[in-house]
């Protein structure tokens, strides 16, 4: 698009997808093996420092890094080294389990700010009137450097009482 486009745009109301020409944007090239091997071979057929080498970068629109680097992947692994690098496409398994790993660490980290609370708040003693079906547990958070043991009411569904630490003296006190 030129300057003379552009004012002809601002006076008309702004640029609209007519007005860009898709031809104009570039685009990266990619090459096949054959052809960067076919260049390679006939850019290494002529002497160092000939006006051969610079006319064959010239007619393919090419840089010396190119030859270079096609060099080093053809030192790589034959035709493997100059194919291209394509990316490896996740399968949906993989996709699935790394998502999970994500939730199980987010999960992991809610569940070590609720031991916290817990221990950090006085339990209201008169929350263990009327319990008929209790559970015991111990958890442990922080990768396994702390330890909570928790009493959980399982009829009405909360904790009733929780400490730190996990052997039987917890218990007793």
């Amino acid at each position: 698009m030129t300057t003379a486009s552009l004012n002809g745009c601002a006076h008309t109301g702004g640029v609209t997808d007519d007005d860009i020409d898709p031809a104009a944007r570039p685009t990266r090239r990619s090459f096949t093996a054959e052809y960067k091997a076919e260049i390679l071979a006939e850019y290494d057929a002529w002497p160092k420092g000939s006006e051969e080498r610079g006319a064959i970068l010239r007619r393919e629109g090419l840089y010396s890094s190119h030859i270079s680097e096609w060099r080093k992947q053809a030192e790589a692994g034959a035709c493997e080294g100059l194919a291209r690098k394509s990316k490896k496409r996740r399968s949906a398994e993989e996709v699935e389990l790394e998502k999970l790993c994500r939730q199980n660490a987010c999960l992991a980290k809610t569940v070590g700010r609720a031991c916290q609370r817990v221990v950090a708040a006085e339990l209201d003693p008169g929350r263990l009137d009327g319990l008929i079906r209790i559970g015991v547990d111990e958890i442990s958070w922080r990768r396994h450097h702390k330890y909570l043991t928790l009493v959980v009411d399982h009829d009405r569904g909360v904790i009733v009482w929780g400490a730190k630490g996990r052997d039987a003296t917890i218990a007793s006190t």
